[in-house]
């Protein structure tokens, strides 16, 4: 007998069991989509036939779920350990689900969830920023990764928005929709089906109008942001594009002072072309008149010396007049002298040094310093100080950054950010190492970062960082406040969950919808004989301790069942001898996994 063959009896259209990763689980993304949906559509979803929806969508929730997601209007950090298929990917999704509700209940104070998930090319750059060649070899990834701080994070995060809200403001009116896509992620995602991805910039028609009409510190704000943070291939012209469409115009000092330096040589070249021609005759009749007068008959140095000192009332001979115009020619020429002087030297001087310090100091961009110069040069004078631009690394400038972005934001309905960290240890540069995982996340465990105004950090992070953070000091506990930070130590899992979570998978692929409401419920008791029984089956899963490892259990149940049965024995129930000996086997694969001996 086929696995299929034996499900089909039952009504199921797919093995429910047979998903390993929530992301590419259809069945999770089916409960969340289906409630999804329903929850959108009513503020009161549990209302009549949509409850059966809610419920199975609750089943599939870890106990700890509400408290990890908090409340939207009020964006709350919270810090969750778990081991390997405990859920933390489905918590990552599920929370993108209920944003997305909130977004859609709350057009005016949407939150937008910022997925800083894929670290890999963030980390790249800061080891290749960072590793050095010494006598010794070339430095390892473990010792640029320990000099990791706060500043990286942030310039990271806020180098996953920023580019895409460029894009949108610039875009045209067709090619906004696209500019708002998160890179690398579906148009739309199977769990939010029906729903707007709440990754997804929403700006409106005409953003750029909105942020012409806006308080000129707002558009400050932003032009700081995309200085900083914008691609790196088009960092340069996009502030200045930005600047003319937001119309942010230089300060008229400054504007004099260019027009100057550029066009300051006219004044006095005016000058001296009008002493050259009202200059009186020195030499016999070749020397002509006007310009002709600066060309000797004879090619003799001394004479054109003797014709420049007249010309310019040098000789202590010429007329008042031409003493004025002289004082007038030299004076000018010293203005446009100190101007260039200026606007070469020490202009020059200044920006070239704002942008080696901001290049040391944002190293996970992958800008060049060259970008970097042309993108600050962009800037009106006034904003190239530490004030505006990550100079430095004080957390307080990152953190200042996050208001920045929060206030151009909020014009477009945007009242708070939730950040996502997740899958630290999955970059090929960390490869799973608990010490290098430590060096990436302790940074971010502060308080100021964690407690930050309108914005969520949610961190969910591998189990093996909780026993290294049970060796930490007091002055480390007493630095990131983990007590105020929604901490869950945990995700655990007892066999009662476990068991109603996979009753509710096996009703999902029964697709029971509001006209089956007649249909015969089942559970998952009654996959097995009689003698398994519900308390047997919550037992065994126990064992399993998570929604991965329950799932190989139950999904090994049905294959090993439907392997020692023929189709004419019609066997449609599972032994107990089944059940026991594929719960050994599990068991043992749980231990050598634990030790270390085995994969998976």
């Amino acid at each position: 007998m086929t696995p299929s063959t034996f499900l089909s009896h039952w009504g199921i259209r797919e093995n429910p069991f047979r998903g390993e990763e929530a992301r590419l689980d259809t069945v999770f993304c089916r409960i969340t989509a289906t409630d999804a949906a329903k929850q959108a559509e009513n503020t009161d979803h549990t209302v009549g036939a949509d409850a059966g929806y809610s419920l199975l969508a609750m089943a599939a929730q870890h106990a700890e779920f509400e408290k990890f997601v908090g409340d939207f209007q009020r964006p709350a950090s919270s810090v969750v350990f778990g081991e390997k298929g405990s859920g933390k990917t489905a918590m990552r999704l599920q929370i993108a689900q209920a944003a997305a509700v909130h977004n859609a209940r709350n057009p005016d104070g949407r939150v937008l969830l910022i997925a800083y998930d894929e670290l890999h090319p963030f980390l790249e750059r800061l080891h290749n920023r960072l590793r050095r060649v010494t006598r010794k070899g070339e430095t390892t990834a473990t010792e640029s990764l320990r000099q990791m701080r706060l500043a990286d994070h942030v310039d990271a995060i806020m180098h996953l928005v920023v580019p895409k809200l460029v894009d949108i403001v610039m875009a045209t009116t067709g090619e906004a929709e696209q500019a708002a896509l998160p890179s690398s992620r579906p148009i739309a995602p199977p769990h939010l089906r029906g729903l707007a991805d709440p990754e997804l910039l929403e700006l409106g028609t005409e953003p750029k109008k909105v942020l012409r009409r806006t308080d000129p510190a707002v558009k400050r704000d932003l032009l700081a942001l995309v200085a900083a943070y914008d691609k790196s291939d088009e960092g340069t012209a996009r502030v200045r594009q930005l600047r003319w469409a937001l119309q942010v115009r230089r300060p008229l000092l400054e504007r004099t002072e260019a027009v100057v330096a550029y066009f300051g040589w006219l004044p006095p070249a005016l000058v001296a072309l009008w002493l050259a021609l009202t200059a009186p005759k020195l030499g016999g009749a070749g020397a002509g008149t006007g310009l002709g007068r600066l060309v000797p008959d004879a090619p003799s140095m001394q004479l054109v010396w003797r014709q420049l000192q007249e010309t310019f009332g040098l000789t202590g001979t010429g007329d008042s007049r031409t003493v004025v115009w002289t004082t007038a020619f030299v004076a000018l020429v010293l203005i446009w002298i100190v101007f260039l002087a200026r606007r070469a030297w020490t202009d020059r001087f200044r920006l070239s040094r704002q942008t080696s310090r901001m290049y040391r100091q944002v190293r996970v961009t992958g800008r060049s310093e060259a970008s970097v110069f042309q993108a600050i040069r962009a800037l009106p004078a006034s904003m190239r100080t530490s004030n505006y631009l990550p100079v430095s690394e004080s957390e307080d400038l990152r953190l200042r950054m996050f208001d920045r972005l929060r206030r151009v934001l909020r014009l477009f309905g945007y009242s708070g950010l939730v950040v996502v960290v997740d899958r630290v240890d999955e970059p090929l540069i960390v490869g799973g190492d608990a010490e290098r995982m430590k060096t990436i996340v302790w940074p971010m465990l502060t308080s100021k970062f964690l407690q930050q105004e309108a914005v969520g950090i949610k961190l969910l992070l591998p189990i093996e960082l909780r026993h290294m953070l049970f060796k930490e000091s007091a002055a480390f506990f007493q630095q990131a406040r983990l007590d105020k930070q929604n901490l869950v130590e945990q995700l655990s899992w007892t066999g009662s969950t476990l068991y109603d979570l996979c009753t509710a998978r096996l009703i999902a692929c029964r697709g029971l919808s509001t006209g089956d409401s007649g249909k015969q419920m089942i559970t998952l008791a009654d996959l097995f004989d009689a003698d398994v029984g519900r308390q047997g089956l919550v037992e065994a899963l126990e064992q399993m301790r998570q929604p991965r490892d329950a799932f190989k259990f139950l999904y090994h149940c049905i294959v090993e069942h439907c392997a020692q049965a023929t189709s004419e024995q019609n066997a449609l129930t599972i032994p107990k001898r089944v059940l026991e000996d594929v719960r050994k086997a599990q068991v043992e694969r749980l231990r050598q996994l634990a030790m270390g001996v085995r994969p998976a």
